[in-house]
């Protein structure tokens, strides 16, 4: 049973009291040295964030500046080179109130972080940052304010950006190689098939009219069979690219294109005279895919005669030269024709898609050689230095 004063002596009394008089001195000590603490801790706190090498700032629970370091006045001080006593608010009058609510909620005690976050400042300047909101504590243990860490992370957002419009814009390219490289060979599916129906048809009045000319019969069915395998050559790789999704690009030989091409060139076209074929002796095979490579030389080829011919020329030279290139990885092949050639303002839309100077063209040609050229990393160009005809250059690499 506890003892009441009136039951203790005057001695008991005054042994009880300094014994409660030092228990409270022992906690005021206690208290004392825990308050020193916090306040040191608290001090040391705001020297780290001063010298910190990051983006920090201490605010008190009116949002005003206690301490910052040197990035964060550097990277968000907006002209100020000191910001304590501050109002964070006033400093920066854009805050998103979904930011200001986020305050709010670390200066309840709790701590909010994001990994990205897009801020449009006032004058539409658009900035990525990742931030954490962090309470801190007075000597009381009460939330005292809060801490902003803030790093701008528009650089290696930007990057990424870059990164993927780039991954982007190959795959776009790829599909317009595809789809390009598709419509040249369906484009020239169409050309022996209307040889095949021309031979077919001469052969066809030959024996209605009882022609007894079975040489001349028999060219006429062999030129039938041969533009119907060309046919169906063509029709194979069409098939082979949309199974595979690509081209297979291999060594091949350069000077058996260009002859492969220039008989390909005048089955379909009648030429003013003989192509001259001008190649670098021992000149190494190239790397590249044989179809397309066709592609842009039969095309350049008729392009070469079909100036000549519209111009009303019953001659005209075209000549094919093949020459390493100066920085020795490519070769460069032109074909130049005798033509009227080209003024500047056409030379300058000459490879835009569906730019033609035909009466009966599509204006893809060109536009389509171009993209197959720089499939295989070569250019394909015009030259307009003055002169007589036109000149077409375009590089393919050396096979490794």
């Amino acid at each position: 049973m506890p003892h009441t004063s009136a039951e203790l002596s005057p001695a008991a009394l005054q042994q009880e009291n300094a014994l409660l008089e030092a228990l409270v001195e022992q906690r005021t000590a206690e208290l004392v040295h825990a308050n020193k603490t916090l306040s040191t801790a608290l001090q040391e706190f705001r020297l780290l964030v001063q010298q910190a090498p990051l983006p920090i700032a201490m605010l008190d629970r009116n949002m005003r500046y206690i301490a910052t370091s040197q990035r964060w006045v550097s990277a968000f001080g907006r002209g100020h080179s000191h910001l304590e006593g501050l109002s964070h608010y006033d400093v920066h009058p854009d805050i998103p109130q979904e930011w200001i609510a986020v305050h709010r909620r670390s200066l309840a005690g709790e701590q909010v972080t994001k990994d990205e976050d897009l801020w449009v400042q006032a004058d539409g300047t658009k900035v990525w940052l990742r931030w954490a909101v962090s309470p801190w504590r007075n000597e009381q243990g009460e939330v005292g304010g809060i801490t902003i860490f803030t790093e701008d992370i528009t650089q290696r957002k930007q990057a990424e950006e870059l990164r993927l419009l780039r991954t982007e814009m190959e795959l776009l390219a790829n599909r317009q190689i595809a789809a390009q490289t598709v419509a040249a060979i369906a484009h020239d599916i169409n050309q022996p098939l209307n040889s095949v129906s021309v031979y077919t048809g001469t052969a066809l009045n030959m024996l209605r009219a009882g022609a007894n000319q079975p040489e001349k019969l028999e060219r006429v069915l062999q030129g039938a069979v041969k533009q119907a395998q060309r046919a169906g050559r063509t029709l194979q790789e069409l098939l082979n690219f949309l199974q595979q999704g690509e081209l297979t690009s291999e060594p091949v030989d350069l000077e058996a294109i260009v002859r492969d091409s220039l008989t390909i060139a005048a089955d379909s076209s009648v030429f003013a005279c003989q192509p001259v074929i001008d190649l670098e002796q021992d000149l190494r095979p190239v790397q590249a895919n044989r179809l397309q490579l066709q592609k842009v030389l039969v095309n350049l080829l008729q392009n070469a005669n079909q100036a000549i011919r519209d111009a009303g020329m019953t001659s005209g030279g075209i000549r094919i030269t093949a020459r390493t290139a100066a920085a020795g990885n490519c070769v460069q092949l032109t074909v130049h024709d005798d033509g009227p050639g080209l003024d500047r303002e056409t030379a300058k839309h000459i490879f835009e898609p569906f730019f033609t100077t035909k009466p009966k063209g599509i204006g893809l040609g060109l536009a389509i050689s171009r993209a197959l050229v720089e499939a295989h990393g070569g250019q394909l160009w015009v030259d307009l230095e003055p002169g007589p005809g036109a000149k077409f250059h375009f590089t393919v690499p050396f096979a490794p």
